[in-house]
């Protein structure tokens, strides 16, 4: 670990561990661009489990161009032992979508890039980081390097950051990090920012990240519980609110996080409204929208983020595995001038992001304002807190203005359907719009189970279960978000299925399709029951609440075939006294879930 103590054992074994045979492709651009940019494809395929693997033909692979797109080639191919393919040098030439699909050399298609927005013209644009995960000279897999590479050349990352567990970091160890993160940032390709990860218990605040602007500044460890050397104990900050007064003279250069891990971040305890931009409600721990909640409840003006706060040396791309994580890792878009550590510094600070569940959807909250309006990089509770004068806005903007009333403009564009978006004010749903509902239903049943037991470690809610049909037969059944291979959803007869299925936060389910709907359906689970008559059962879900942390079993009707992936809207909404936290949380068909920072208008008394 990272403490270098090692005592050879005599006789090891060494047993390889390798990838297994091409299970699922993935094609990866960016999410949006302006007219002349020029960009990269890349490709890759992974196993069963998650892991690249060579495992698969060396091409040719054509390539189909869908949309305003140039420069793209005929065909490629894998160089022999390679996981991963870039394309470079293809060009956005006008406004539009752009797709590409990848196809065999029989001409059948093995997969779909993300879409990509093309504009005119750009002011920002969107680049994807995974800023919270570790290696294995703390806890997890693979080493430092390993961790970087896979980040950029596997997981396709424009950015990394590594946050290593501080009571596990040693001084040699903190050392070789910065000079990997000095190494290895190359403005234009791949930035990567320094940091560590601040890990008291939650009854001392609990998990914080903390980014660095540069490699020159210390780390101030919640203990040396692991590090042997403590020559520098006194630099310890053994509590959050320590930690906080002790970054505070360098907050222009610091940026710090709440998260979920294993010590679940007490923000009431502890905060600054100078160093702590951002909670992260997403990662292969779960989903915990409970953590924004005791931010606005406690006037804190926060951003979005997730990441997969991963062990296994994967960030960017990790699914849970057989552990006891229960989700893929998250995914963070921030809105950038170029990419670089300084741009990217300026995001963060300003909250100009949104987080995913490991998708690349586009996404865009803005405003524009009748009369311009004071725009808040910091929270204006800071003494000498950066403003700027606007007449637009955008997600994670805090905001001063005349406006009684606002219209809010969100666009989604995605690869799967839309199933709703949520018009949110802090933790109340103001609107919920189902895109798809206009659609004819079907005979079509989405069944979704959530939440969690708690908030600390352990949080896992077991969902096994069985459903069984009376009236109508099964004619198909598809897994929602089970993410473990070991614990498949299995069709016992023609009116039942069974499941192994756990959620930490975030949702599991099928997606049903019965022989007719003259029918009735009884769900068993091991935390409880839901029986209805499809008769009953609307496009909005029929809900069964099971308390702790907005566990829930609920089941609606669906369109036979979607037919909505993007969707842009615009609602006016009233500004009430004091803030007004405005976002948007999207679902979507494939169990994706995405979330944009808040727009904090702060409304007159």
């Amino acid at each position: 670990m990272a403490t270098y103590t090692y005592v050879e054992v005599p006789g090891v074994p060494l047993l390889p561990i390798v990838p297994g045979a091409a299970h699922k492709w993935h094609a990866v651009i960016p999410t949006s661009r302006a007219r002349g940019d020029v960009f990269a494809l890349n490709v890759r395929v992974d196993d069963i489990w998650g892991n690249p693997t060579a495992d698969c033909p060396a091409g040719p692979f054509r390539l189909k161009g869908n949309g305003p797109i140039a420069a793209l080639p005929d065909e490629v191919r894998f160089q022999p032992g390679a996981k991963a393919l870039r394309i470079e040098g293809l060009k956005v030439n006008a406004p539009g979508l752009i797709v590409i699909d990848v196809l065999d050399a029989g001409g059948q298609k093995v997969v779909s890039s993300n879409t990509l927005v093309a504009k005119d013209e750009l002011s920002l644009r969107p680049y994807w980081g995974d800023l919270h995960a570790q290696s294995g000279e703390t806890i997890g897999s693979g080493s430092a390097l390993d961790y970087i590479v896979f980040g950029r050349d596997y997981a396709f990352l424009d950015m990394i950051g590594h946050q290593g567990n501080d009571f596990q970091i040693t001084q040699r160890f903190w050392s070789k990090l910065n000079s990997l993160m000095r190494e290895w940032n190359a403005p234009g390709r791949f930035v990567t920012l320094p940091g560590y990860e601040w890990s008291g218990n939650t009854a001392l605040g609990g998990d914080r990240n903390v980014f660095y602007k540069d490699e020159s500044l210390p780390i101030r460890r919640s203990s040396h519980a692991l590090v042997a050397d403590r020559s520098d104990v006194e630099t310890d900050c053994w509590d959050a609110r320590a930690l906080f007064s002790a970054l505070g003279p360098d907050f222009s250069q610091t940026v710090v996080w709440a998260h979920c891990g294993g010590r679940y971040a007490d923000i009431a305890y502890a905060h600054d409204h100078a160093l702590e931009r951002s909670v992260e409600i997403h990662s292969s721990w779960g989903t915990f929208e409970w953590l924004a909640a005791d931010a606005f409840q406690q006037g804190y003006r926060v951003g979005i983020v997730g990441n997969s706060d991963g062990h296994k040396g994967r960030p960017g791309s990790e699914p849970p595995g057989a552990s006891l994580f229960g989700a893929l890792g998250g995914l963070t878009c921030y809105w950038m001038k170029e990419l670089t550590r300084d741009c990217l510094f300026d995001a963060l600070q300003s909250r100009h992001h949104y987080a995913t569940t490991g998708s690349r959807v586009h996404l865009m909250v803005d405003v524009q304002l009748a009369d311009s309006g004071t725009v808040w990089t910091d929270d204006p509770r800071v003494p000498g807190a950066r403003s700027h004068t606007s007449d637009v806005v955008m997600m994670g903007d805090i905001v001063s203005c005349s406006a009684r009333c606002v219209a809010l403009h969100a666009t989604i564009v995605a690869d799967s359907a839309i199933l709703c978006i949520e018009v949110r004010r802090g933790s109340e749903i103001l609107e919920t719009i189902r895109p798809n509902g206009k659609l004819p239903m079907g005979r079509r049943y989405r069944i979704e189970w959530s939440g969690a037991e708690y908030r600390g470690r352990a949080r896992q809610t077991v969902w096994d279960g069985t459903l069984r049909v009376e009236g109508a037969e099964i004619v198909s059944a598809n897994p929602i978000n089970f993410l473990n291979p070991d614990r498949p959803l299995k069709q016992v007869s023609r009116t039942e299925l069974s499941w192994s299925s756990i959620t930490t936060g975030n949702y599991a389910g099928i997606d049903l399709v019965l022989s007719g709907d003259d029918a009735a359906i009884k769900i068993e689970t091991a935390v409880g029951e839901l029986a209805v008559s499809l008769a009953d059962v609307g496009h909005a879900p029929t809900i069964r609440k099971f308390g702790k942390l907005a566990r829930e079993l609920r089941i609606s009707r669906q369109p036979d075939e979607y037919a909505v992936t993007a969707s842009e809207l615009r609602r006016d909404i009233d500004l009430v006294p004091g803030d007004n936290p405005l976002w948007i949380c999207a679902s979507f068909a494939d169990g994706h879930q995405a979330w944009s920072s808040p727009i904090y208008f702060i409304g007159q008394q």
